[in-house]
C-alpha cells in the first residue's frame, strides 16, 4: 500500500494541504492534519460547505467537527462505515479507504485563486470588473422578457375617482381599495404586466406633460378661456369613461382656480366674473345630472331588455323542441295510416289476394333457387382464389414480421453501439482531459512498472487460488466417491454377514465387530470434520487479531481515555461556573 498513499499524499499536496516531505505514508498522518486534509478536499468538492479544518481544544467541539465530517462523506455517497472515531481515533485502513473516496470526488479543473491586489487603482478596477459581470447577467435575465410581444391590459390602480368603480362613496371606495382590489401581477398575466405598467406611466405622463404645457402656455395675470361643454352623448366605453373623469374633474376644480387667479389679476370685473362663474357652475351641474339620470335610466332599460331577451330566446328553444316532437310524431302515424289503408284494401277480396301471394311466393323461391344454383357456380373459384390469396398474404405477413424483427433488432444494436461509441468518447474525452491536467514531470515509468508487477503478482495468486480450488474440488469430488463406495460395500458386507448369523455363531461375531468398526470410523470422520471447523476458526480468529492488531486498539483506547479525563475536568469547571452564576 505504499505506492496507494504516496499517490494520496501528492493529490493532498497538489490541493494544498500542508504535508511535510517526511511523510510518506498515512501511518505518519496526526489528527490535526488528517482534519485538515478532509477539509480540504470537501471545501473543493463543495464550495458551498463549511469545515473547520483545524480542532478546537474543548473536547465536545472536537466531536461535532468529527461528526460534521462523517456527515458530508455520507452525503456525497460513501458507503463505508464513517463516523467521528474514524478521524479522531484514526484507523489507517479506514482512512486510506476514505482519503480514496474524497480523492476521486475531487473535481477535475479547479478554478485559480483570486488574489485581491494592494493598489486602490487595481481595487477599483476589479471591482468595476465584477460590476460589469453582474450587469451583463442581468441583461442575459431580462432578454426573456424584450423577446415577449408588448400586449397591454387595462389596471385598476385605485387611484382613480370615487364613485367610478361600483359608484361607491369616498369612504367605501377606501375600503375597496384596501381589502377587496386585487393586485396588479393579479389582475393580469406575467407576460402582459411590464407592458401593461408601461402603458399606465406613459399615459400618466403625457397627462402631466398637457397640463404642464397648458400651464406653462397662459400668461400671467390673465384667465384662460373655459372650454365650451360637450354636445356628444357620454360613450359607454373606458376610453369614454376616461375622458368623462378627466372632463369632470377639469370642470370641477377650474371655477376655483380661475377665481382665485381673477381676484389677483383681475379685481375690476370680480362681481361679473363670479356671476358668470356661478351661471356656468348651475349649468354644468344640471347637465350632469341629466347625464347622470339619463346614464341611470339607460342601464335600467338595458338590463329589463337583456333579461327580456334571455327568456325569449329559452321560450324559442323550447317550442323548436316542441316542434320537432310533434313533427316526428306526424311522420310515424302517417305511415301507420298508409299501412292501416292498405291491410283494409286487402281484406275486401281476401280469396284471391291470398292466391296471389302464393304464386308471388312461388316464383320467388324459383327465383331463389336458380339465384342459389348460379351463385355457387360463381363462388366455387372466388373461394379457392381467396383462399390462395389468404395463405400467399399470410406468408407475406410472416415474411415482414420476420423483417421487421430483424430491422428492430438492428436499430436496437445500432442504437446500443452509438451509446457505447457516446460513452466511450466521452470517457476518452474525460481521460484525455485528465491527462493533460497531470503534471508531466514525474516519472510514470516507475508507477507503470511497479503497476505491472502489482497486476502480475494479483494474476499469479489468482492462478494460485484456482489451482488450490481446483485441487480441492477434485479432492471433494473423490472424497464423495469414495464414502459412496465405503456405504455400498458396508450394506453388502452387512447383507451377506447378517444372512449367515442364524446359521453360525462366528457370524454373528463379525456381524457385531462390523457394527462397532462402523460406528468407530464415522466416530473417527466426524472427529475429522471437526478438527477441521476447529482449525478455520483459528484462522479466522488469527485473522481477526491482526486486524485488530493494526487497528492500534491500545493507543486509541489510551487517547480515548485521556479525552474522557479532559472532558470530565471541562464539565466540572462549566458546573462551577454554573453555580457561581447561580450564587
Amino acid at each position: 500500500m505504499e505506492e496507494v498513499d504516496k499517490i494520496i499524499i501528492h493529490s493532498l499536496k497538489d490541493i494544498g494541504c500542508a504535508i511535510s516531505d517526511e511523510v510518506d505514508c498515512l501511518d505518519h498522518f496526526s489528527t490535526n492534519l488528517i482534519i485538515e486534509a478532509a477539509s480540504k478536499c470537501l471545501s473543493l468538492i463543495t464550495p458551498g460547505l463549511e469545515v473547520p479544518s483545524t480542532l478546537p481544544m474543548n473536547m465536545a467541539a472536537r466531536f461535532q467537527v468529527g461528526a460534521d465530517i462523517a456527515g458530508a462523506c455520507k452525503k456525497l455517497g460513501y458507503t463505508g462505515e464513517v463516523g467521528y472515531q474514524t478521524f479522531l481515533y484514526s484507523n489507517v485502513i479506514e482512512v486510506r479507504r476514505v482519503f480514496m473516496f474524497l480523492i476521486e470526488k475531487l473535481p477535475r479543473e479547479q478554478e485559480k485563486t483570486v488574489v485581491v491586489p494592494d493598489e486602490p487603482l487595481l481595487k477599483i478596477k476589479a471591482e468595476i470588473g465584477k460590476a460589469m459581470k453582474v450587469c451583463l447577467g442581468r441583461r442575459l435575465e431580462l432578454k426573456d422578457l424584450t423577446s415577449r410581444p408588448f400586449i397591454s391590459k387595462a389596471l385598476e390602480t385605485g387611484i382613480t375617482l370615487p364613485g367610478i368603480k361600483n359608484r361607491l362613496p369616498p369612504k367605501a371606495w377606501r375600503e375597496y381599495c384596501i381589502k377587496d382590489l386585487p393586485f396588479i401581477t393579479e389582475q393580469s398575466n406575467p407576460i402582459s404586466t411590464l407592458a401593461s405598467l408601461t402603458t399606465v406611466n406613459a399615459r400618466g405622463r403625457c397627462d402631466l406633460e398637457l397640463t404642464q404645457k397648458s400651464r406653462d402656455n397662459t400668461p400671467t395675470g390673465l384667465i384662460p378661456p373655459r372650454p365650451a361643454p360637450r354636445l356628444r352623448r357620454f360613450n359607454n366605453t373606458w376610453l369614454g369613461i376616461h375622458e368623462h373623469i378627466l372632463f369632470s374633474e377639469e370642470s370641477v376644480k377650474s371655477p376655483a382656480q380661475k377665481s382665485a387667479s381673477s381676484e389677483s389679476s383681475l379685481p375690476k370685473r370680480e362681481n361679473n366674473d363670479q356671476l358668470l362663474e356661478e351661471k356656468v357652475e348651475d349649468t354644468e351641474e344640471e347637465r350632469k345630472k341629466k347625464d347622470r339620470v339619463e346614464l341611470e335610466s339607460l342601464r335600467a332599460r338595458l338590463e329589463e331588455l337583456e333579461m327580456s331577451t334571455k327568456s325569449l330566446n329559452c321560450l324559442l328553444v323550447q317550442t323548436n323542441k316542441e316542434i320537432d316532437a310533434e313533427m316526428n310524431s306526424a311522420e310515424q302515424r302517417s305511415v301507420e295510416i298508409q299501412a292501416h289503408n292498405k291491410a283494409i284494401e286487402l281484406l275486401a277480396d281476401h280469396q284471391t289476394s291470398l292466391e296471389k301471394l302464393d304464386k308471388i311466393t312461388s316464383s320467388v323461391k324459383k327465383k331463389l333457387v336458380a339465384l342459389a344454383g348460379q351463385w355457387e357456380e360463381h363462388r366455387r373459384p372466388l373461394m379457392e382464389k381467396y383462399r390462395h390469396t389468404k395463405a400467399a398474404a399470410l406468408l407475406r405477413e410472416n415474411e415482414n414480421e420476420k423483417q421487421l424483427e430483424t430491422i428492430y433488432s438492428l436499430k436496437e444494436k445500432l442504437e446500443s453501439l452509438n451509446k457505447q461509441i457516446a460513452n466511450k468518447q466521452l470517457a476518452r474525452d474525460k481521460l484525455q482531459e485528465e491527462y493533460d491536467q497531470l503534471p508531466k514531470n514525474i516519472k510514470r515509468s516507475a508507477y507503470t512498472r511497479r503497476i505491472l508487477e502489482i497486476i502480475g503478482n494479483i494474476k499469479k495468486q489468482k492462478d494460485e487460488i484456482d489451482k488450490v480450488i481446483k485441487d480441492m474440488k477434485t479432492l471433494q469430488k473423490d472424497t464423495n466417491l469414495l464414502t459412496e463406495k465405503l456405504e455400498r460395500s458396508f450394506t453388502v458386507t452387512d447383507d451377506t454377514i447378517f444372512r449367515n448369523t442364524k446359521k453360525d455363531e462366528h457370524s454373528k461375531k463379525a456381524h457385531k465387530f462390523l457394527m462397532t468398526l462402523h460406528s468407530d470410523c464415522a466416530d473417527i470422520v466426524s472427529m475429522v470434520q471437526e478438527t477441521g471447523a476447529t482449525v478455520r476458526e483459528i484462522r479466522e480468529m488469527e485473522e481477526q487479531i491482526e486486524v485488530e492488531s493494526s487497528r492500534n486498539v491500545g493507543a486509541n483506547l489510551k487517547r480515548i481515555t485521556a479525552d474522557l479525563e479532559q472532558m470530565k475536568e471541562e464539565n466540572i469547571v462549566l458546573s462551577n461556573q454554573l453555580k457561581m452564576l447561580d450564587t
